[in-house]
């Protein structure tokens, strides 16, 4: 019994020891990533309308992850403004869902000619939205909407983004969103999937917590010879 007694705390006693050695590499790891406010985790280009005449114009993005908050967000500019689109777990989850099902359509010629309008196809995430003119000052959680929608022949994967008013107000003043809708070639859209992912996610996050490798660039021997002339007078590294 007092063998049996024993056996009970040993194992107690290292389900203990394992589980505080668990929370210390979580602790050191949540450490670690603390010091990373944001970091990048993609980039490509998508496309808006233009603010003159018909027609698409392409813009750059970037994909940030917040690691405090679990988010990442897309980073583009509209009409000359500033935005970003914001993604939780969720959202990142019905995103890559969208993408998958339209690729899925698209291979299977499913995508409807005849709609020359935004078609929302595939489903919906709640997400965070900020804009301004030179800073995001400026917030609301308005309702993303995933689909396609053609632009001339071409069928382009789409997240319509509603109109609504911003939860910060100014002198009195609530700004509204005026909305969005960015499209997305195969290409593009896949560019996004990728940095979304939670292995994109994991991979990036686990190559800023690898130790970097110390580098010494120190060389005991040498063939240079220390010269103290000066250097017009100093020959000794000439070729001859």
């Amino acid at each position: 019994m007092k063998k049996f007694f024993a056996l009970i705390v040993l194992v107690a006693a290292f389900c203990s020891a394992f589980a505080a050695k668990n929370r210390m590499k979580d602790h050191i790891t949540e450490t670690k990533l603390g010091s990373y406010d944001e970091f990048e985790i993609g980039s490509g280009s998508l496309k808006t309308k233009k603010a003159i005449g018909a027609g698409l114009g392409s813009q750059d993005f970037i994909v940030n992850f917040n690691p405090r908050k679990n988010t990442a967000s897309l980073h583009y500019k509209k009409l000359g403004m500033k935005e970003r689109l914001i993604f939780d777990m969720d959202g990142r989850k019905s995103f890559i869902e969208a993408y998958n099902a339209y690729l899925a359509d698209y291979d299977a010629k499913k995508l409807n000619r005849k709609k020359t309008k935004f078609e929302n196809a595939y489903g919906q995430a709640r997400m965070r939205v900020d804009w301004g003119a030179f800073t995001y000052n400026l917030n609301a959680h308005p309702k993303a909407e995933f689909g396609y929608i053609f632009a001339g022949k071409s069928p382009y994967f789409a997240i319509r983004v509603r109109s609504i008013k911003s939860e910060e107000s100014h002198d009195g003043i609530t700004p509204e969103y005026s909305g969005a809708l960015l499209y997305f070639n195969r290409s593009q859209a896949g560019d996004l999937a990728e940095a979304l992912s939670e292995k994109t996610i994991s991979e990036t996050m686990q190559s800023l917590l690898a130790p970097k490798e110390a580098s010494d660039d120190y060389v005991e021997e040498s063939n240079y010879i220390e010269d103290d002339s000066k250097s017009e007078n100093n020959t000794e590294y000439l070729e001859k």
